[in-house]
């Protein structure tokens, strides 16, 4: 059985564009605008793997993520967004779009990315080989 993933991106070229990428390799795709349609789709749906943009309009990414948590212990989550986490603003600070570096986080993805790139840390935190 394929692993399922959800990319919740605000934009929806990147969960198009995305989305594509990860079918080609043979992954299950669902997405999600914000962290509010995450959470209900997640309610109906199951995920082994969340692509989280961390920018959006909506629920801050700690609410998002104890919802995640909420809903099932299994979820992994990869951060996948334009935000430096290594080098926080302070419009970053007052908007709340801090990345929080705790379980389900597992994982970070600097935008843009390759497919490749995104391709091999997906495979990295589902345990799987890579094809390289």
């Amino acid at each position: 059985m394929p692993a399922r993933i959800m990319v919740v991106d605000d934009e929806a070229d990147v969960r198009s564009l995305v989305g594509l990428w990860l079918k080609s390799e043979g992954y299950e795709v669902s997405s999600a605008e914000d962290g509010a349609d995450c959470l209900s789709k997640l309610k109906r749906a199951k995920a082994d793997l969340v692509l989280l943009d961390i920018m959006m309009p909506g629920l801050k990414v700690g609410d998002i993520l104890k919802g995640i948590k909420k809903l099932s212990k299994k979820i992994k989550v990869v951060y996948f967004t334009a935000v430096d986490w290594s080098n926080e603003t302070a419009e970053q600070r007052k908007r709340g779009f801090i990345p929080v570096f705790e379980p389900p986080v597992v994982g970070y993805i600097k935008k843009p990315a390759t497919k490749a790139v995104i391709v091999g840390e997906v495979k990295a935190v589902l345990g799987e080989k890579s094809a390289a």
